[in-house]
């Protein structure tokens, strides 16, 4: 009697060494390419891929994985993983599901692996896609133009799977006999050469008798990606007039000029030398338009002009 009890103690340990060894699980995850981001909006970008996992084993059985996806190589802080760049780093994040992050068991930061489960049919086979959710934060627009790219290679991405009958509970225990999956991905964004302008009006206001020089002044802001030189010139008006010799029209017609500079001595208009030049930073550059009525005879009565603002970047 005791030698066949030690007999099937030992088939019994044989098969579930087997069992163990028989799971095998392949992962793959899509890229990321969010393309060219127009950070100057302010607004988050979000973008979808999907970690697919294809699973063999012992018919009707379920193996669960604990999917760590780590840092890339760009690295991450607390609340956000980081595409880094030539100049600099862009913040964005994967999530599993809502704002649920998807962690690592192998990193300090918030945020744990989600535990998956993957059914195997009669034949012992089973596959299953789990959406991530990549999204690219929002209030980024001091970001400098160029590339930027985080590889995720098989140290980040730890994928430890077992059959749930072999006591894996949770993601925090380590499965009896594991095995130890691992894919590459890649996530990436580029930021291009972009500016965006806005005006205000200038406005001489009422006057009577033209006898001496009315000034006002009005502001064009530009705003262009950093890094981003610029040019922002100022047409001649509705007439394609000289910069200090436009035409607001009326009953008659009163001529104005628009100048760069508060002694109003340097005309602003659309060629070399007349323009205004700067260098983009992400934030909202207002540059003050300097208008001036000089002295002239003038009908009463209402006059307006429409002057184009256009930059060049």
């Amino acid at each position: 009697m005791r030698a066949l009890a030690l007999l099937i103690a030992a088939l019994f340990l044989s098969l579930s060494c087997s069992a163990a060894r028989a799971q095998s699980c392949t992962f793959t995850i899509g890229d990321v390419d969010f393309g060219a981001v127009d950070v100057l909006s302010g607004g988050q970008v979000s973008l979808g891929t999907s970690l697919h996992i294809s699973c063999s084993g012992l018919s009707l059985n379920t193996v669960r994985v604990c999917a760590s996806i780590g840092s890339g190589s760009g690295g991450a802080v607390s609340g956000a993983r980081r595409l880094l760049g030539s100049n600099g780093t862009l913040d964005y994040q994967l999530y599993s599901s809502g704002t649920t992050v998807w962690g690592s068991n192998y990193w300090g930061l918030p945020g744990a692996p989600p535990t998956i489960d993957v059914p195997l049919n009669l034949g012992g086979s089973g596959s299953t896609s789990v959406p991530i959710t990549v999204t690219l934060f929002g209030a980024q627009q001091t970001a400098h133009v160029g590339a930027y790219q985080s590889n995720f290679t098989a140290s980040d991405n730890r994928f430890v799977y077992g059959y749930t009958f072999l006591g894996i509970v949770g993601c925090h225990l380590i499965p009896v006999l594991p095995q130890l999956g691992s894919t590459t991905f890649k996530v990436q964004a580029h930021i291009d050469n972009t500016c965006h302008v806005t005006a205000q009006d200038i406005d001489f206001g009422t006057r009577g008798i033209l006898s001496s020089n009315v000034d006002a002044t009005g502001e064009v802001s530009v705003r262009c990606t950093n890094g981003t030189p610029y040019s922002i010139g100022l047409n001649g008006g509705l007439a394609g007039a000289p910069p200090t010799a436009r035409h607001m029209t009326g009953l008659a017609t009163i001529l104005y000029g628009i100048y760069r500079d508060a002694a109003r001595t340097q005309a602003w208009g659309t060629t070399v030398g007349t323009t205004m030049a700067g260098n983009g930073n992400g934030l909202s550059q207002p540059l003050t338009t300097y208008g001036r009525v000089p002295p002239q005879a003038a009908a009463p009565g209402t006059y307006t002009d429409s002057v184009i603002a256009t930059v060049t970047y």
